[in-house]
């Protein structure tokens, strides 16, 4: 089957708004909740362990000190910890063995 122009102009009239909305909906998704990526990013320690072995020894990890970090609302103020999880998973990647994980 062969679409001429103007078939393929209508059809990416019809998929543009969904591609659009798709994207829209995976930027949202880059930044989770940490109760939502506890269990795949630290080896499902707890919220204290997180917050002393990772957000306080490594400060550069937090938006707040570091226009590269990855985390906001670590030390709660009202507002949810959130993750910007492409970054969070470089930098863990990068930074495993300086972590404690056996504490």
């Amino acid at each position: 089957m062969k679409l001429d122009e103007q078939e393929l102009k209508l059809l990416a009239q019809q998929v543009t708004p969904l591609i659009a909305e798709q994207a829209k909906f995976e930027q949202k998704e880059l930044w989770q909740r940490l109760d939502d990526v506890r269990e795949p990013l630290f080896a499902n320690k707890n919220r204290t362990w997180i917050s002393v072995h990772i957000f306080q020894k490594f400060p550069e990890v937090l938006k707040e000190n570091n226009p590269n970090g990855w985390v906001i609302g670590a030390f709660g103020k009202g507002k949810r910890t959130k993750v910007f999880t492409p970054l969070a998973v470089k930098w863990l990647e990068d930074n495993y063995s300086h972590i404690d994980w056996e504490s």
